[in-house]
């Protein structure tokens, strides 16, 4: 996915890089020592590193995915593809972008939109 760096900071050894494109604003942490330039346009893949039974979730009534931020959450709209006997969710958060969430105990409904608030300090960012 191409994205515009709009943000770049250090938490706790973390560089923390805020990336922007058309509906979306995804926060999340860089997972290379070569941090990109801040205005710069990047590819990269996006992982949800945490439990889908750890993070707030609720149905929603949409027909698009988008994300954003609020405070240190981010706030991603995405359609559930499909859920494997051991409940990986394949959740689409745009148009090329299918992440995996995990879970222990909660199966969410097939071709139905969530919010899911995450974390900045659970998304993973990986320059391609």
């Amino acid at each position: 996915m191409m994205w515009t760096v709009s943000a770049i900071t250090s938490v706790h050894d973390a560089q923390i890089v805020t990336l922007e494109r058309e509906d979306q604003t995804l926060s999340g942490r860089w997972s290379t020592k070569a941090i990109p330039l801040l205005g710069t346009m990047t590819y990269a893949e996006i992982d949800i590193d945490v439990v889908m039974d750890d993070i707030d979730r609720e149905e929603v009534v949409e027909t698009k995915s988008r994300s954003a931020l609020s405070g240190l959450n981010n706030i991603i709209i995405g359609l559930v593809e499909s859920v494997d006997d051991d409940l990986m969710h394949f959740f689409r958060i745009s148009d090329d972008c299918l992440v995996m969430i995990q879970s222990n105990t909660t199966k969410l409904c097939v071709n139905t939109f969530y919010r899911l608030i995450v974390p900045i300090n659970s998304l993973s960012i990986h320059p391609c």
